[in-house]
Formats: C-alpha cells, structure tokens, sequence
C-alpha cells in the first residue's frame, strides 16, 4: 500500500500511567466471539464522554473474533515482497491493561499490523451481514449508535522497549490506515465504494508505558495522492450529509511499515478502542493524529501530534493546567516548560513532539494541556490521568 510519510495528529485526548503487571503465557485460542453481556461505564471520570460507543474491550476469555471466525483483529501474514506483516501469537492478558483485559500480541517474526476487517463471508447470523460490514456494527450496542455524533476515536497501545522509538525529526513511525465507504446503495464486497482508504501517521513512543491516541477526522494521507497534499477535516468523506466519517468506516489496520523490532519475541499489548464525541470546538483543522504517553517512575510525559503540512513556520504553544481549560480558559493555564514547539520537518513531515519530564505532577491526579497554533485562536486539550483510580474504570462487553 502508497504510504504518506507524513507525520502526526491531534484532538482532545487522555493519557495515564499504568505499570506493567506481568504478561502471560496463553496461546491463541479456538475461534470465540469473545462476547460478554455488556455493562454501564462511569461518564463523570475527565476521561470520559457523555457520547461514547465502545468497539472492543479486549474483556471476553478469548480475542474477539469476526464472522469469519477471524481474529478481531488478527496479525496479517509476512508478505516478504512487500516487507510488511509478520507472525504473532494473540491471546488475553489479564495482568497488564487499562480496566479488565487487555489483547496480547506476541511477535515472533516481521513487523506489527493487526487488521479488522468486518467480515462475514460465512453468513455467521450471530454476527452483522457481510460479507462486508461498517466497523460501527462491531460496537457493544450497534442499535444505539448515533449517527453524525462521534468525532473521536480512541484506543491504547503499549509498545515494549525494543520496538522502533518515536522520531524527533518530523516523521512517524506507525500508520492507522482507515477505509471509509459510502451508505447509501452501499457495495457490500467493498471496503471503500463511494469513499476512500486513508492514512492517519502516528509517532509513538517505545518507552514500555501504555500510550493512548485518540484520532479525529483529519487524516495525513490519502492514497494515491502526494505525500506534501493535505486531506483536511473530512466531516463526510462520502459526501453524504447524514454520515461523518466514522459512520462510513470499514475496514482499518494499525501497522509499523518501516522498522521491525530489534529482538523476538516482543509483546504489544491493545486495549480499549473506542468512539466519542467531544463537544467543545477544538482546532481539528491545525492539531490532529494525537499520541500521549506517561511513565510515572521518570514523570515523563511525550506528546506528539500532526500540524498542517503548509504550515512550516508556525510553531505552536503548549500550556497546562489542573482543571479544564475549556471551562476556564486559555489565558488561566500556565506556559508548559520549553512549551512552545516549532516543525521539526517541512511538508509531508509534519510531526510535533512535546517531551517533558519537568511538570510539577506530585500529588496531583489529572493533568489538563492544551495545544494551540500561534495563528489561531482555537486550541486542543489534552486530558491526563496521573492515576489509574483517576483515569479509568472498567469496560466490559463485547470483546
């Protein structure tokens, strides 16, 4: 697949510090839906939206599965032409992840890309019809799905130390590749009929920490077109009023297309995918692809986002604080130390990175940073939680 080497996205997000519990030993298991009766979720917690649909929880006794009876997700195979895929073992792991279980991915040769596709060839009928489904099906409660509502999708990933680092120079290392599909007189043996395949580029630390990204509606790439074009916000990829573009959405992948890690085995762990709404006007257009990670034992905090790829010179302003900054304000939260980020790289490499560990979090619980281009008015906050008692309560369902 064309790739764009472009770099980071941002939007409203949240990032906490979990320690790692241990990792098990489980094979993969026979083919399971991995399904649970689902249960209420806190909405009062600063990580969580009033609108939120959860796709998976990772929370069954066995990966989920799709109609097919394939892993959702499953590890797509080492394509030695391409350079691309590789072999891994996935099971539950119920000793490290951000509530419940977690998905452990255990690679033993080539490179991470954990596909999900929504699929039913089969006709299983305890699944959505295929053979071609929206990723919205897949949800805990597709019938309460609310269209034109969720603009954020979220999910948490924690990369172990031997895989390929973040990049300082303006470019990424991970893609969140995404198809998007038109509704009306929809191509069921299609993934894109009417839309399109995407690229959202991510720059993720390999720091051995949970790290969260949260991704709106501006993706970096889509293919076919040159690296240095810029998609924009696409509200309505389909160019149908009724559908956003997580309403469209098929077929997506997490993928490292460039570097393998240094040793084997190595162990990724997935948890937590999700959509929601952010209610407040935040700068989509400027601040997009948003990556968070915090490792407590250093008070480390790496942020990393996207700007827009005409925009070389602006640089843009990190400020933090203890409480909502939408509810308070811009002008009450205080300058981050060395806040103030200027591109690295110019065009397609279009990657910021905020890297700190000079924040004064002892004894706090939940950090609140907002990200905002000098040219603008608008900004992106950022929310935090220090604390797993803070940040997190448990998901079950589907998953």
């Amino acid at each position: 697949m064309t790739r764009s080497k472009a770099c980071i996205l941002l939007v409203s997000l949240a990032v906490v510090s979990l320690r790692s519990f241990g990792e098990s030993d489980e094979s993969i298991p026979a083919a399971s839906a991995g399904k649970e009766t689902p249960t209420e979720r806190k909405t009062d917690e600063p990580l969580y939206a009033k609108e939120r649909m959860i796709l998976l929880s990772f929370d069954g006794a066995d990966p989920p599965r799709n109609g097919d009876g394939d892993g959702y997700p499953n590890q797509y195979p080492y394509n030695p032409v391409r350079k691309e895929g590789g072999t891994a073992v996935v099971s539950t792991e119920n000793k490290d992840a951000i509530s419940g279980a977690s998905l452990r991915v255990e690679l033993t040769k080539g490179k991470l890309y954990l596909q999900f596709n929504p699929w039913n060839y089969a006709g299983n009928s305890a699944f959505p019809s295929g053979p071609r489904s929206f990723a919205r099906a897949y949800v805990q409660n597709p019938n309460s799905w609310k269209l034109n509502t969720y603009n954020r999708m979220r999910f948490w990933i924690k990369v172990p130390k031997n895989a390929q680092p973040h990049l300082v120079n303006g470019q990424t290392n991970v893609e969140f590749g995404t198809y998007v599909r038109q509704v009306k007189d929809v191509d069921v043996r299609s993934d894109e009929a009417g839309g399109g395949h995407y690229y959202h580029c991510l720059n993720i630390p390999a720091l051995g920490e949970w790290t969260q990204v949260v991704l709106n509606m501006h993706p970096d790439h889509r293919r076919g077109e040159s690296g240095g074009s810029d998609p924009g916000v696409l509200n309505h990829p389909t160019n149908e009023a009724n559908y956003n573009y997580f309403d469209t959405l098929t077929r997506f992948y997490i993928q490292y297309p460039y570097h393998a890690p240094k040793t084997y085995p190595t162990t990724f762990l997935l948890d937590d995918i999700e959509f929601f709404q952010e209610p407040r006007e935040e700068n989509d257009d400027q601040v997009y692809s948003l990556t968070a990670t915090y490792g407590a034992q250093e008070n480390r905090l790496v942020v990393t986002w996207n700007r827009r790829k005409a925009e070389d010179k602006i640089s843009h302003e990190v400020r933090y604080a203890f409480s909502d900054i939408h509810a308070s304000g811009w002008p009450s939260a205080k300058p981050a130390p060395k806040g103030t980020i200027t591109p690295p790289g110019e065009g397609g490499y279009n990657c910021m990175l905020y890297n700190t560990t000079a924040l004064p979090l002892k004894g706090r619980t939940v950090l609140y940073l907002a990200i905002k281009p000098k040219n603008s008015d608008r900004f992106s906050q950022i929310v935090v939680p220090l604390s797993k008692k803070h940040g997190f309560s448990s998901v079950h369902g589907r998953g």
